[in-house]
């Protein structure tokens, strides 16, 4: 039986965006890298602004290193809760309409933290500022992933990778220039995190299809790769880790507000370095030796 062929709507529905009546031709590949890389290298900015700020605030409020762990874990959680859900909201909202929800609820978030500094809300307002961040993540690495060529594949992920730890990098650098009292951090990170939308206008209706093959469930995904996966859950761990407790520690041993955030912008210096090398490295000679060297970009 002949296959029906899909409507123009039904079309545009798995490319994940509507395309105006006016648009005019798909961005080439270089200019989508080029604004994928700088919408995701905002939201490092943010989250390296954001996840110190959040900790130290924490911390003069009273709660122990537990419960700052604890809240910042409530942010990374929130992934496992959206990101499930991102082919079902491609469908429905396409690519660039919901990266851009994922960075107005991160905003909005950072911005109700200001206001409203209550400890029980800002465990609910992590989780928010979660599913935001991750919509956004989810995308721009599957988009990325599709848009990049097999031959170069690993030099766009590692400049990809590199880009996100230099806005680690400069996060912590912003924080210690504006300290953590009043609105100001909170603001600056809500204007970078909206700025990370701009780059996603020239991409309106230039989303490749992104939805998951039928009968695929992530039990399916984790049999598949494990070690992958579980190489992902040391990575964030560390990660996660570093970002919210390093400034924490700095604190208790003494040092001034400015001195403990710093301390991460020397701990990302190595993921930011390391990256673009190792993603050539696998490119030239293959996954094992990417697998082999991707321990010392955590130094």
């Amino acid at each position: 039986m002949a296959q029906r062929q899909q409507s123009p709507r039904e079309r545009r529905a798995v490319d994940g965006d509507a395309v105006p009546a006016c648009a005019h031709a798909r961005p080439s590949v270089r200019a989508t890298l080029a604004a994928m890389l700088g919408s995701i290298t905002a939201v490092g900015v943010t989250l390296g602004l954001s996840t110190p700020l959040f900790s130290v605030v924490l911390d003069r409020m009273g709660l122990n290193a537990a419960a700052v762990g604890l809240n910042t874990s409530i942010g990374v959680g929130a992934t496992l809760v959206a990101a499930p859900l991102v082919p079902w909201l491609l469908k429905r909202m396409g690519a660039v309409a919901l990266m851009g929800c994922g960075i107005a609820l991160s905003a909005a978030g950072l911005l109700v933290a200001a206001w409203l500094e209550a400890i029980w809300a800002w465990f609910v307002i992590r989780f928010v500022i979660g599913v935001g961040m991750s919509l956004h993540w989810v995308i721009s690495e599957t988009w990325i992933n599709h848009v990049a060529g097999d031959t170069n594949r690993g030099f766009v992920a590692g400049l990809y990778s590199a880009l996100m730890g230099l806005g680690f990098a400069v996060g912590p650098v912003i924080l210690g220039l504006t300290g953590s009292e009043g609105m100001l951090p909170f603001a600056i990170s809500a204007a970078v995190v909206l700025v990370a939308g701009l780059p996603l206008a020239w991409l309106r209706g230039a989303a490749p299809a992104m939805g998951h093959q039928p009968g695929q469930t992530t039990l399916g995904v984790l049999r598949l790769a494990p070690v992958i996966m579980l190489a992902s859950v040391i990575s964030g761990f560390v990660d996660t880790a570093t970002l919210a407790l390093l400034p924490v520690y700095g604190l208790r041993v003494g040092m001034d507000e400015a001195t403990a955030v710093l301390q991460l912008t020397v701990a990302t210096f190595g993921a930011v370095v390391l990256q673009l090398p190792i993603g050539w490295l696998g490119d030239r000679f293959g996954a094992a030796t990417r697998w082999s060297a991707a321990p010392w970009s955590r130094r």
